[in-house]
C-alpha cells in the first residue's frame, strides 16, 4: 500500500 511520509528533511512517499 502508499504509505505518505511528511519526515524531516524532505516529504518522501514510500509504497510498501
Amino acid at each position: 500500500m502508499l504509505r505518505y511520509l511528511p519526515v524531516a528533511p524532505t516529504v518522501q512517499c514510500r509504497s510498501e
